[in-house]
């Protein structure tokens, strides 16, 4: 049964999507490393350091690293996940059908 929307539209909107996001990265990184050497500020108190560890973690959530609970492995972040999730969940034979319909057309039924 053919599919009524055209997948890529989907796969160009998350291409867009990801240009931003990697655009974003550059200063999400900068953030990170200033809030990591605020960690290090002597005497720091607890309560404040917690904000901080909680901040680090939310921008490593997004931007990617290494996940302190999987052994050291490589987190590619949250929503570099989700684009490829969106990208993998395309089904491949419609892509191929609207590459087609795009490079010849459509041919009009004849019924």
């Amino acid at each position: 049964m053919p599919i009524k929307w055209n997948p890529l539209r989907v796969i160009e909107a998350m291409d867009v999507t990801e240009g931003f996001v990697n655009e974003a990265i550059g200063p999400l990184q900068n953030a990170h490393a200033v809030v990591a050497e605020a960690l290090k500020i002597d005497n720091l108190p607890d309560y404040v350091s917690q904000h901080l560890r909680r901040l680090d973690s939310e921008i490593e959530r997004v931007i990617g690293g290494t996940r302190p609970w999987g052994n050291g492995e490589w987190f590619e972040g949250n929503i570099r996940a989700e684009i490829k999730r969106t990208r993998e969940s395309l089904p491949a034979e419609r892509i191929e059908e609207a590459r087609t319909q795009e490079e010849h057309g459509v041919m009009p039924a004849l019924l």
